[in-house]
Parts: C-alpha cells; structure tokens; sequence
C-alpha cells in the first residue's frame, strides 16, 4: 500500500506542477481521504523544482504537500516570477521550511536566505532539510520577527503553524515560551547585507509588526514584499504599514487561493486574512 500511495503521489505532484498558478482542482480531498492510508512514519519526497523534503503524513498539512508538491500554489509561483538569481531574501515563520527551500533554490548559491522560526520544536527538522538540500547559503534563526527587539512571549499551538506572538489568536495553546524578537532593520544592518530582494511573511497577525520594524530596510532595498493580512490587526498599525507602503511607492494585489490577484486597496477585510503582494514601482 505504501508503494500505491507514494506513485499516486508521485502523479498528482506532476499533475499540479504543469498547473503551478492555481490548486489541482480535488486535490486537498484526496489528501484527506488518503490519511488512513499514507505511511505512519516520516518519509524523505521529492518536490518539484528539486526539493527534498522529510514529511510525516499523518500531519494534515504535511500530507497536502506529500500529494501537492507546493505549499499554497499560486504563492509559489509568484515566487518563481519575482525572486532573481543571486538574490538576498528573508523568510518570516519558517514553520515547515517550504518556502525558505523554494527561496534558497530561486536565488541559487550567489544568493543568501535568512529564515525566522521562533518555534524551536521545528529547528532541528528544519536544519535537516537544509543539509538535506545542500543549502549552505540558507541561516534559520530561532527568533521572532516584531517592530521592536525585547524578549515577548510566543504561544506555541497544536498546529505548529498556527503558533504566535498574539496568544489570544490561538485555541488550541500547548504552550507558552520565552522568545527574542529581532527587528529586520537591526538584523540587515548587523549582517551588513548589500542587497534585500524578497521579504515573505506568514506570522499569524503580527505581520504588520514585522514590516513596521524594517522600514529603513525597506525604504533602501524597496524589496518585494508578500504578508499574510488579518481582519483584526489594530487600526493604528494597518495604517502606519499603509503609509509606509504608500510612501515607498508600492503597488498592491491581494492573492486569491484560486491564483487570482486583484488590486488591494486596502478596503475592510470580509475574509479572515489575506495574502497581500507588494510590487516595488
């Protein structure tokens, strides 16, 4: 069953690949439906694009990446579109690792990558995957990313990407840890980098935090941008990351799970978050 398992994978990863802009239609239900199925300990895959990756099936959001190839498609492949070879790029929440790997591979080995996982439960899987890749011009840091440097508390939930700075975002807290945070403008400066090209954020509502420490770095590099947007982010702060978009002269779409982007601007959510895509102009 095992074998059964890993070909039909090995065909729907195909199968989504030679769609990259939008999800395989069906595909999440067959990831659900195939959970009794897939192997109980953790299995080495093959990504498209040449990642290796350990994945435990048995994990709901480990096991649509086992049959999907990409973590959330039509990211990926805006990715793909804007990150250049030779390019510096920074990963804010690692959690599983998929797209510090995507990035270290996109930008190849002239470029560098530094990924941010406060979580230290994930750091030892997360530098395997490294090694595994060959990644030498890949860091993670054990750190959280926020406007300010100070030690916060990160809530750590069932679901390790649903772990946060805001605790009161999480139902299902495991537990509570003492964390560092690092402004962005502070790391930059500190690694003396010469170029910032790409800054993905996926840090369950804190995002806006993260932006508004790096607005030094933004406004020299003027990077590429793509955070994760909650409905209740406090209005001082949603307005403070407007201005300082505005500011710098971005141009921003919100992006559709289905690979549809339309012009963000900047209206009430009806959703609970959004993934915005800012475009230096």
């Amino acid at each position: 069953m095992v074998y059964v398992i890993s070909a039909l994978a090995y065909i729907t990863r195909r199968a989504q690949a030679a769609m990259p802009h939008r999800p395989l239609r069906g595909l999440s239900r067959l990831a659900r439906t195939m959970g009794a199925f897939c192997p109980s300990a953790p299995v080495e895959v093959h990504l498209p694009g040449g990642l290796l990756m350990q994945l435990n099936c048995q994990n709901p959001t480990e096991r649509q990446l086992f049959f999907s190839g990409v973590y959330q498609a039509s990211l990926a492949q805006v990715l793909r579109e804007v990150v250049p070879a030779g390019g510096y790029a920074i990963d804010i929440g690692a959690n599983l690792g998929y797209y510090s790997l995507l990035l270290s591979k996109l930008v190849g080995k002239s470029g560098r990558v530094a990924a941010f996982e406060a979580n230290p439960h994930l750091l030892s899987r997360l530098e395997a995957d490294r090694q595994r890749n060959d990644f030498n011009h890949l860091t993670y840091y054990g750190q959280a990313v926020a406007e300010r440097a100070a030690e916060m508390t990160f809530a750590i939930a069932k679901d390790y990407g649903k772990s946060s700075l805001r605790a009161d975002s999480i139902s299902d807290v495991q537990e509570r840890i003492p964390v560092q945070t690092v402004t962005l403008d502070d790391f930059v400066a500190e690694q003396r980098w010469p170029r910032l090209d790409v800054i993905k954020s996926d840090i369950e509502g804190s995002d806006c935090r993260a932006l508004l420490g790096a607005r030094e770095t933004i406004g020299r590099f003027r990077p590429f941008i793509v955070f994760e947007l909650w409905r209740d982010t406090p209005p001082d702060c949603l307005e403070a990351v407007r201005k300082l978009l505005q500011d710098e002269c971005y141009r921003l779409q919100l992006l559709h799970l289905s690979g549809k982007r339309v012009p963000f601007d900047w209206q009430p959510l009806t959703t609970h978050h959004v993934d915005v895509l800012c475009f230096p102009m």
